[in-house]
């Protein structure tokens, strides 16, 4: 029999807090026993036993912890994205998620960056083949002496995403360097500060969601997401900040907004967001939702119907006379529609099945590591089943026209990414006929809506178990994506 688990009481807290310490200790003990193998300083029999008892602590861990969580799904959610978003930051080497090392470039020297040039050590290169590509080479970069003063001209400016997306690991790296600890030792620490920073967020999400919080705790272990909020990039606070503006949207909309207090905070969710990542934006169109509240009927469709005229009347304006040097090349498709819907049909068609793929974590790393498939296709079903078959307790209260405006605002929002790679796509692919260079992790901040319209209520066959055989499977999921991380950066079979 399980035993809700009440954070608030302080022997709750106290065991939650003892989890979280011995999960960061036993996966940093496996990474260094893994290194240390990687260095031939270990065998590969005593490699594998310690290994593998290592893991099954950690399991057992998680299953008394698991046992005393009950259905806190926010609690649980921690349970198995803690160890997760740990090994993912120290396993999956620095520099090899995708473009991190020029976030990573950004992050050493955050407030002196700019078009001059900013000072960087030479340890953190712009170029991901300059850092240790096997677990040998980072056991020699774990070991070597610190050399902060030894630094390049870094002349890359990342300057669409602003200082905050940066600030976390910036101070852990910061503190490094006051420390004189090494270069590599430091990045490896800001990289598993960044993702339990995620984690937390995660929790939060998944506590504040007035619903559909178990299909929330399977999207947030998503391993794409997990590897992305575990690097220095700064879309891994993008994605988490868009996650918090979402859900806390969706409690106010149930509420209907009635204090003051939930003003501030979405209106500071919603600023925050809207600053982070431009691309996003659109997603501040769902505040129309709250008419709702005030409006019903055929009076809400023809509210609705007016407001989709006059985005319509706005959007075509602005692609007719605006000709600046923002995205022309989209601007410039837009504005012969016929061929804009072609392009966009033939992309769909060509890359549908990488940006599926690229979102279910068929590609990690830098899209240079496949996991076993079996390990996506159980992601996707878990994912796609606990959308009908869920225990929770919070029935859906979303209307069909709530759910038009989110599919809407969804396509926009998908229609929107694919149109900032179309420049990309004209210079890097010179390919003029499709649109390459989204990936599926680009949807990952807005994904989590048109999922929750599907959203049905509890199942009577999958009343109370649906959360464990989902977690389960969950940690089956990671356990097989970090193994063959592993695997990737060993030099050598450890058979």
């Amino acid at each position: 029999m399980s035993v809700d688990l009440n954070l608030n009481n302080s022997h709750a807290f106290r065991q939650m807090v003892l989890y979280i310490l011995a999960s960061l200790a036993l996966v940093v003990s496996e990474f260094a026993l893994t290194l240390r193998f990687a260095a031939g300083l270990a065998s590969s029999t005593a490699f594998v036993c310690l290994f593998v008892l290592l893991a099954a602590i950690l399991l057992g861990l998680f299953i008394v912890m698991f046992r005393r969580v009950g259905k806190r799904r926010e609690a649980v959610f921690a349970l198995v994205a803690i160890p997760a978003v740990t090994a993912f930051a120290l396993f999956l080497l620095p520099a090899h998620a995708p473009d991190e090392a020029a976030h990573i470039a950004q992050t050493v020297n955050l407030f002196a960056r700019g078009t001059s040039g900013h000072l960087v050590p030479k340890a953190f290169s712009l170029t991901s083949a300059d850092y240790p590509g096997t677990y040998a080479a980072a056991y020699a970069a774990v070991h070597s002496p610190s050399a902060w003063d030894d630094v390049y001209l870094c002349t890359r400016n990342l300057s669409s995403y602003l200082p905050h997306l940066y600030l976390v690991p910036y101070i852990v790296m910061g503190l490094g360097q006051l420390l004189s600890a090494p270069e590599y030792v430091t990045l490896l620490a800001a990289r598993v500060v960044n993702g339990l920073m995620f984690a937390g967020i995660g929790y939060w999400v998944v506590r504040t969601l007035p619903f559909g919080k178990t299909p929330a705790i399977v999207y947030l272990l998503n391993p794409i997401l997990l590897q992305q909020a575990s690097s220095l990039s700064a879309d891994s606070l993008v994605i988490g900040i868009n996650l918090a503006f979402l859900a806390y949207f969706l409690r106010c909309l149930k509420s209907g907004c009635e204090n003051r207090q939930q003003v501030f905070l979405l209106g500071g969710l919603t600023l925050l967001s809207m600053l982070s990542k431009f691309a996003y934006a659109p997603l501040v169109l769902l505040f129309i939702l709250f008419l709702r509240h005030r409006v019903s009927g055929k009076r809400l469709y023809v509210l609705y119907t007016g407001i989709a005229g006059a985005c319509m009347v706005a959007a075509v304006f602005l692609i007719t006379f605006y000709h600046g040097s923002f995205m022309p090349e989209a601007f410039e498709l837009l504005r012969t529609p016929f061929e804009f819907v072609k392009i966009f049909v033939k992309s769909v068609w060509v890359m549908g099945t990488f940006w599926f793929e690229s979102y279910a974590g068929f590609n990690l790393g830098a899209l240079n590591i496949n996991p076993w498939r079996i390990a996506c296709y159980l992601y996707m079903f878990v994912q796609v089943a606990v959308l009908f078959y869920n225990d929770d307790a919070e029935e859906p209260f979303l209307v069909f026209s709530d759910k038009l405006v989110i599919v809407t605002i969804s396509l926009v929002e998908f229609t929107l990414i694919m149109l900032t790679m179309r420049g990309w796509t004209l210079t890097a692919d010179n390919r003029s006929d499709i649109i390459m260079g989204v990936q599926g992790r680009y949807y990952l901040p807005f994904a989590l809506l048109p999922m929750l319209c599907l959203v049905k209520p509890a199942h009577p066959l999958s009343k109370g178990r649906v959360l464990s055989v989902a977690s389960a499977c969950m940690v089956v999921v990671l356990g097989i994506d970090i193994m063959c991380v592993i695997m990737a950066f060993l030099p050598y079979s450890v058979a």
